[in-house]
């Protein structure tokens, strides 16, 4: 029988004592006091208020009628087969009645449970109610009228003990359906206090209808018993007994559990109470359940689970574990070291005082903390994540995401899909992970890594290290001395003020600073980089790169491979631009356009630039015309044989290492060259750097050409060598004193080896002149017999020529002497002749050595003179396989050595002829002395015989 209204009046308001209770609530709006001790209590159907009171408690806002786990079970039979006994005879069963049948349900060991199947009620006491009808009908009901209803509680137990069993399981009614003529319908009643869900088919007859915790589900089609659209199911846990409500037509209708299972149920879950629930002191575990509930821990360590529904969960102080099931839950932690998760549904967290871990769960969630150090996860859903103190950890997991540090040092990460992350104050970390993110790393020395996809990040002031990771990112910064690294894509980076470090990396980026001194490295790709004001650096790398420096001394580094680049200094500020070429391994050729202006190239990449006032080149022979330039032009050529032609302007040059070749410029200002090398190292007599002032006028020579006579040396006032020239042009040498360049042989050295046209060589055809060789003809050796010409080339020099660098005149060989020509021949000064035994010294035997035209007019000066010439000369230069001993008007001489100072003593055609046609003599040409013989020797090959030097003429004498 159903309890008498005072009795049910007299439990909705329970209290217990100082004991371990164990309360259950009603199917009503319960008050529950546990009061002290370690209680177990369950609020039962209904919107119950709890108080668990002192101790350890363990409370269920709903149906906790074991407070145990409950444990998995097959699906429910009723089996007439198994039907072990009735309590009553006849087809009137009253309320109280029963039957029990075995196999109900089996465990997953295999326990077979039991179950006691009770009549509780029946709305009509006419109606007919019998257990045991016949298979498929273990439950016939006989209704006096239509509607007519029974309400039935499942009781399980164990068969062995006869104690309660608390299942999880489901129970499954076939056949429920319309097949009476005046439409009346059978239909099942179930509630939230036995039930969490209910499940139909896709395709269901059924008429289900939800009244908050109540599902009723009616047939409206006759169905075959085998018909799942005319199934309905209902799972529940943790429950030792069950309640439904089975409703008959005006006549029979059988019932019965089946133990189907639908195959592809369309569930829903059962609407359950709003719960209160106060946890007080003592370290508690609640269970909200379903229901829109409110879970209060209180003091202690409470464990809150709000289960489904939307929740409002408050932990209060002490280290807490709060669950928020599913639903739209509200969580707060309180003060103690909490561990938060949402779960399913768009939640709300929040934390106290205390190091906590807040997991948002599926959903949109909103996670804010207090003080602590916190570890913050949003997991699935568009998450907003809001940090205050503490040294925070925000995770954003899928979703786009909105993160907040706050204060202290912060690890923001941004996982997947597109997010915003804000580190504020601190220097925090954030890592956008995948996704088109937006970070800003606010005040502090921040790390931002944006990862995949487009992102947006901005540094905020401090000094900050920012790399966009892959895709087209967007890096800024605030104050503070910055790194900017763009990464993979088509990058943009700007900075504010500070020294910073904006690295472009692998695309076509744009990198844009502003103030401070910066320095920007476009990496590959074809960027676009501008330094803003102060003194920046500038790094093109791979690709076809536009450089602007903008205001200030800026400097252009420039590496191998550096491109088509397009530079400009601009002239704003302290305006001393450069461009550095100091690493690139190759030479270069500098060609000024204009003021400032010009391109500089290595045969294969090219620098355009403009508004820019110094050069550094490289460690090559390197080639400069500043012949454009009025204005003046500040060089450093670095290392390497280099030749440079000055502008009108006052230059100011460093030759660096080597022999460079410096041309003056007709109308040039006052020059300065900072490194003059008065050194002799080929031991020739003439300096490594030399001055060309082929192109000055106004001197005493033929045409005006300036001889040395011409040339006034005195002192710049600070010690060194003041050279001025007829034109007005004057040249400072730094480090070079008045006295050091005082004579002709100081200020001019040069030297060209060859034949003049009409000296007669021994060939296959007899003698033929010099000039009339080719390519092909067989000259006469001394060790290879007859050996082809491979190249031959000419230079000649104009009267005016040999007026301007008079070192170039060719020597007379006369017949007598050492050597005696058959008759007077013309050489250059550095063609070189064989001696033999009888022009030596017994004390130094030579055999046979190569001496230089100029050398021997030293030792043989009655037959070797140096003359002058009324007409223009001609050097012939002839090559072979390998450098021979030949014969010219009878006197043992040598082919073209292509030593590094030879080629450099070509004609430009002839040089550019030769070094095509022997590409591996370029290695050699630039460099310098013996390192560049010692590159001819191992490429080309040695001299025939060895060379004499000036220390070695003493041993030679007179015929």
């Amino acid at each position: 029988m159903p309890r008498p209204s005072w009795l049910e009046d007299l439990l909705a308001t329970l209290k217990g004592g100082k004991g371990k209770d164990k309360m259950g609530g009603t199917k009503g709006d319960d008050t529950m006091d546990a009061g002290e001790g370690d209680d177990t209590v369950a609020g039962e159907e209904g919107d119950d208020i709890i108080s668990a009171g002192d101790g350890d408690d363990i409370v269920y806002g709903d149906m906790g009628d074991g407070f145990d786990q409950g444990v998995q079970a097959s699906p429910l039979t009723l089996d007439i087969n198994n039907m072990q006994s009735v309590s009553h005879d006849g087809a009137y069963g009253s309320a109280g009645n029963y039957a029990v049948f075995s196999n109900v349900a089996t465990l997953e060991d295999g326990t077979s449970i039991s179950g006691k199947l009770v009549l509780v009620e029946k709305s009509n006491a006419n109606m007919s109610v019998t257990f045991g009808y016949d298979a498929g009908a273990e439950i016939l009901l006989d209704g006096d009228q239509s509607g007519d209803q029974a309400k039935f509680r499942l009781e399980f137990f164990d068969p062995a003990t006869g104690e309660a069993v608390f299942l999880d399981s489901t129970a499954t009614f076939n056949d429920i359906d319309d097949n009476s003529y005046s439409g009346d319908a059978e239909a099942v009643i179930i509630d939230g206090n036995s039930f969490t869900s209910f499940g139909v088919s896709s395709d269901s007859s059924l008429t289900t209808d939800v009244n908050g915790n109540v599902v009723k589900a009616t047939g409206s089609e006759f169905n075959d018993y085998t018909d799942q659209d005319s199934w309905f199911s209902a799972s529940f846990e943790d429950r030792s007994s069950i309640e439904f409500t089975l409703q008959t037509r005006a006549g029979l209708a059988g019932f019965t559990l089946s133990g189907d299972v639908l195959d592809d149920p369309v569930t829903t879950i059962i609407e359950q109470g709003d719960d209160t629930v106060m946890g007080g002191e003592g370290n508690d575990v609640v269970y909200g359940q379903g229901g829109n509930d409110s879970l209060l821990g209180e003091e202690g360590d409470d464990s809150l689970d709000g289960g489904d529904g939307d929740d409002v969960i408050e932990g209060g102080v002490g280290a807490d574990t709060l669950m928020g099931g599913s639903g739209g839950d509200t969580l707060s932690g309180g003060d103690g070291d909490d561990y938060i998760e949402g779960g399913e549904g768009d939640d709300q967290l929040s934390t106290g005082i205390g190091n906590d871990t807040l997991l948002g769960g599926e959903g949109n969630d909103t996670l804010n903390n207090s003080a602590g150090d916190d570890s913050m996860v949003g997991g699935v859903g568009n998450d907003s994540i809001v940090a205050t103190d503490g040294f925070d950890t925000l995770e954003g997991g899928d979703g786009d995401d909105t993160m907040y540090g706050g204060n202290d040092d912060d690890l923001l990460l941004g996982g997947a899909d597109n997010d915003l992350m804000y580190g504020e104050t601190g220097n925090d970390s954030l890592d956008g992970g995948d996704g088109n993110d937006v970070m800003d790393g606010g005040v502090g020395n921040d790390t931002l890594m944006g990862g995949l996809g487009a992102d947006t990040i901005a540094g905020g002031d401090g000094d900050d290290y920012i790399d966009g990771g892959d895709g087209d990112d967007s890096l800024t910064t605030g104050l503070g001395n910055d790194t900017l690294i763009g990464g993979a894509g088509n990058d943009t980076l700007r900075n504010s003020a500070g020294d910073d470090s904006l690295v472009g990396g692998t695309g076509d980026d744009s990198i844009v600073a502003t103030d401070g001194n910066d320095t920007l490295e476009g990496g590959d790709g074809a960027d676009t980089m501008y330094g803003g004001n102060d003194d920046d650096l500038l790094v093109g790398g791979a690709g076809d790169d536009k450089m602007y420096g903008e205001a200030d001394a800026d400097t252009f580094q420039m590496s191998d491979g550096f491109g088509n680049d397009t530079i400009s200094g601009g002239e704003a500020g302290n305006d001393s631009d450069h461009i550095d070429m100091s690493t690139v391994t190759s030479s270069v050729t500098v060609t000024y356009t204009g003021f400032e202006a010009g391109q500089i190239t290595d045969g294969a990449d090219t620098v355009t630039f403009s508004e820019i006032e110094r050069l550094t080149l490289t460690d090559q022979a390197d080639v400069v015309d500043a012949s454009a330039d009025n204005a003046g032009v500040d060089i450093d050529a670095g290392a390497g044989d280099d030749t440079i032609s000055f502008g009108a302007g006052d230059d100011s040059i460093t030759g660096g290492a080597g022999d460079d070749q410096l041309i003056l410029s007709d109308a040039g200002g006052t020059d300065t060259v900072a490194d003059f090398d008065l050194m002799d190292d080929d031991s020739n007599g003439f300096y490594n750097d030399q001055l060309d002032v082929s192109d000055l006028v106004g001197g005493s020579g033929v045409d005006g050409a300036v001889r040395t006579s011409d040339v006034t040396v005195t002192d710049d006032g600070s010690g060194n060598a003041l050279l001025t020239f007829p034109g007005g042009e004057q040249l400072v040498l730094q480090g070079v004193t008045p006295a050091q360049m005082a004579t002709h042989d100081q200020l001019y050295a040069a030297g060209i080896p060859c034949f003049t046209p009409d000296v007669l060589l021994a060939t296959r055809r007899g003698a033929v002149p010099a000039g009339q060789i080719r390519v092909g003809d067989l000259l006469q050796t001394a060790d290879n017999g007859f050996q082809p010409v491979i190249w031959v080339g000419k230079r000649s020099l104009s009267v005016a020529d040999l007026e301007k660098r008079p070192q170039l005149r060719p020597y007379c060989l006369r017949p007598g002497g050492l050597l005696s020509p058959e008759r007077p021949m013309l050489l250059s000064p550095q063609h070189r002749l064989i001696v033999n035994d009888r022009g030596l010294m017994p004390e130094r035997p030579f055999e046979e050595s190569f001496v230089s035209s100029r050398l021997l007019a030293e030792v043989d000066q009655s037959f070797v003179q140096q003359v002058t010439t009324t007409t223009p000369v001609t050097y012939v230069h002839l090559m072979t396989e390998q450098h021979e001993v030949i014969f010219a008007e009878g006197i043992a001489t040598e082919t073209f050595w292509p030593g590094p100072e030879a080629i450099r003593g070509l004609s430009i055609n002839d040089m550019l002829e030769l070094l095509t046609l022997f590409p591996e003599l370029a290695t050699a040409h630039g460099l310098t002395g013996e390192l560049g013989r010692a590159r001819v020797r191992s490429t080309y090959g040695n001299l025939a015989r060895q060379s004499l030097r000036r220390r070695d003429l003493s041993r030679l004498r007179a015929a």
